[in-house]
């Protein structure tokens, strides 16, 4: 019997968080899709085996992100293929709203996501029990059913005209995506991800590999925040820098960063580049411009308040000016330096916001945004399956 979708689940030293993932991604997959987990855990995961759709792939060594997420896909049978982190809870109903929004049976469909965030002390963070029943506030986007054909090359100009991590873009990460994609990739390439951020790799090749395709504001995923620290974000870690960002980066052979200071546009960089090199048939010279990336860096560095900033802006200097003088990149890290530091927090949201609109794509989807709290992730899932029903395309 073909494998409809997999449901690829990777993670590293997060049992509680990966149990209620793959509890969620069974919970929401048809009798006829699967779910692998790719365990890059120092120790095994202990799952419930007895149900024949999971499969479960152990680490004989420690994997860099990308290498855990190609080794995912590589041993996944579907016949179309999405990634959840584990801290994502796959909703019920989910997968038949993306397959239905197709307009052609090999489209890519993005979807959202909602946040559920949790209070938990130190000691609860990592007990199962705990993250499953505690109360918490739902963010969520209330309105009916959309969808939106989008042109892929505007979509990926946007992507190297801003240097940010936009989640409605279509990635693995946020996407039903057909398995075809990926396989035409590795015939090509040798691997499906290019460059240090997965998640932002896969997005470019699926930008490369289609014309077009379909934006929805389905409800598929409900983004799952125990506490309010950075642990559950790689690339909040790195804006921060953090003891998570330290071992993100130590799982990776040499130092593929180079000169770029360890920063989330860092990373999202280098995958941009990194994909430039296999394709200059689609990204010009001008649209890898060093000062792209020193205007978003510095702003990272400013609005993540970190205590190294002076360290970092010195960094940041040497890796613009390493290739020869490049003056506009002076400019744009000095003027939000000096704009920061007198103009303060609002200038520096408002920075921040015209940097994400920077080539931004016109004609969003229309969105309502609600919030409420809830007692327990349970009451916070079945919340989204009836805000995501009914769903008539």
């Amino acid at each position: 019997m073909a494998i409809r979708v997999s449901i690829i689940v990777p993670t590293r030293n997060r049992p509680a968080m990966a149990a209620l993932a793959v509890r969620a991604a069974l919970a929401a997959a048809g009798r006829d899709d699967e779910v692998v987990v790719a365990d890059n855990g120092d120790s095994p995961l202990i799952l419930d085996s007895s149900d024949a759709r999971l499969q479960t792939l152990r680490a004989d060594r420690v994997y860099s992100m990308p290498d855990n997420w190609e080794r995912g896909v590589r041993a996944a049978r579907g016949q179309d293929l999405l990634v959840l982190s584990d801290k994502h809870r796959l909703v019920p109903g989910s997968l038949d709203h993306l397959l239905g929004a197709r307009r052609r049976s090999d489209d890519v469909v993005s979807y959202t996501y909602a946040t559920f965030s949790q209070h938990l002390g130190p000691s609860d963070v990592n007990r199962l029990d705990a993250i499953a029943s505690a109360p918490g506030i739902l963010n969520y986007l209330q309105s009916g059913p959309q969808r939106i054909e989008r042109s892929s090359r505007e979509t990926l100009k946007d992507w190297y005209a801003t240097v940010r991590y936009r989640p409605e873009r279509p990635m693995l990460y946020s996407s039903l995506v057909p398995r075809q994609v990926v396989d035409d990739v590795v015939r090509a390439r040798g691997r499906f991800f290019q460059g240090m951020a997965p998640d932002v790799s896969s997005g470019l090749h699926i930008l490369a590999a289609r014309r077009t395709y379909v934006e929805t504001n389905v409800t598929a995923v409900l983004t799952h925040f125990p506490s309010a620290d950075t642990r559950w974000s790689n690339g909040a870690s790195m804006s921060r820098g953090t003891e998570v960002a330290n071992g993100f980066l130590q799982e990776f052979a040499g130092s593929p960063l180079g000169r770029l200071p360890p920063l989330t546009t860092a990373v999202i960089f280098q995958t941009l580049v990194e994909f430039s090199r296999i394709h200059p048939d689609l990204i010009s010279p001008d649209m890898t411009d060093i000062s792209r990336f020193a205007r978003v860096a510095a702003i990272e560095i400013e609005s993540a308040g970190r205590a190294d900033a002076a360290a970092m802006h010195w960094a940041l200097l040497k890796a613009t000016q390493a290739g020869g003088i490049c003056p506009r990149s002076l400019f744009e890290q000095l003027r939000t330096i000096v704009s920061s530091k007198v103009l303060g927090d609002t200038w520096l949201a408002r920075r921040l916001k015209r940097a994400f609109e920077k080539g931004g794509i016109p004609g969003r989807l229309a969105v309502a945004a609600t919030s409420i709290r809830t007692q327990s992730l349970r009451d916070a899932i079945e919340l989204i399956v009836a805000a995501n029903h009914p769903v008539r395309w």
